[in-house]
C-alpha cells in the first residue's frame, strides 16, 4: 500500500477484518495521526448525500446537497490540510455515484499559471479562525483548494480560479467505482477529489454511505 500511495497518490483495496471502521482506523494509524474533522466527534465520519437542512452549515453538502461535488482537497480551511484521507464503502448506493480524482502533478500549468496560484490571495472562511491564503506556496508542500470555503477577494484570485477550472477540464480524471467494503486512501496534498453525478434520479434515499478518517 505505502509504495503505491507514494507512486501515484492513491491506493484502493478491500476490508480485511471483521469491521470496516476498525480497518480504516488501523490504516490511518499506519499513515500518521488520525484526527476528527470536527470537535468532540468520532474519528470515523459517516458521509451520505444529504439535503441542506441535514448538512453542517457552510459544508459542501449544504451548498451542493444531493448533486455532484466540485474538485477539492479536504480540510482546506485548516492552517495545514490533513495529509491523508482513508475512506471505506459501507454501501455504494443505488445511483452508481463515482468518486473522481485529479492528480495535481498531471495538471498542465505553465510558469505564469503557477505564479498566479502562488500570489492570488483568498479568504479561507472558518468562523472566528478565518485566514488569508493562496492556493500554492513555495513554503508549503500541499495545494489548498476548496471553493466551498475559499473566497476570491480580487481579480487575481478570480483569474486563479479560471486557471484551475480550465486545467481541470483538460486533465485526466481517475474514476473510482465503489463496492461494499472497498477502501480508498488518498494523498490529500496531491489528489483533488469530487463526487460524480448520479446515474439516475437524485433522491435522499439512495443509501450511498462512505466512512472517512482523516490523517495529519
Amino acid at each position: 500500500m505505502l509504495d503505491t500511495l507514494r507512486e501515484r497518490g492513491w491506493w484502493k483495496g478491500k476490508r480485511l477484518g471483521a469491521n470496516l471502521d476498525d480497518d480504516l482506523c488501523q490504516i490511518a494509524n499506519r499513515l500518521g495521526q488520525p484526527v476528527g474533522v470536527r470537535r468532540r466527534r468520532s474519528l470515523v465520519e459517516v458521509l451520505k448525500p444529504k439535503s441542506a437542512d441535514l448538512a453542517y452549515a457552510n459544508s459542501l453538502s449544504a451548498q451542493y446537497q444531493l448533486s455532484s461535488f466540485p474538485y477539492h482537497v479536504d480540510t482546506a480551511h485548516w492552517p495545514t490540510p490533513c495529509k491523508y484521507i482513508v475512506m471505506g464503502c459501507k454501501s455504494p448506493g443505488s445511483c452508481n455515484r463515482k468518486s473522481l480524482l485529479i492528480d495535481w502533478k498531471s495538471l498542465q500549468l505553465d510558469d505564469s499559471d503557477m505564479n498566479t496560484l502562488k500570489n492570488a490571495v483568498f479568504l479561507v472562511k472558518d468562523g472566528a479562525r478565518s485566514f488569508f491564503s493562496s492556493i500554492l506556496s513555495d513554503n508549503s508542500p500541499f495545494i489548498r483548494y476548496d471553493i466551498g470555503c475559499m473566497h476570491a477577494i480580487g481579480p487575481d484570485s478570480k483569474i486563479a480560479l479560471q486557471i484551475l477550472s480550465s486545467a481541470f477540464d483538460k486533465s485526466v480524471k481517475i474514476e473510482i467505482e465503489w463496492e461494499k467494503d472497498d477502501i480508498l486512501v488518498l494523498d490529500n496534498w496531491r489528489l483533488l477529489h469530487g463526487r460524480g453525478s448520479s446515474s439516475g434520479p437524485i433522491r435522499p434515499s439512495e443509501s450511498r454511505e462512505l466512512h472517512r478518517v482523516l490523517v495529519k
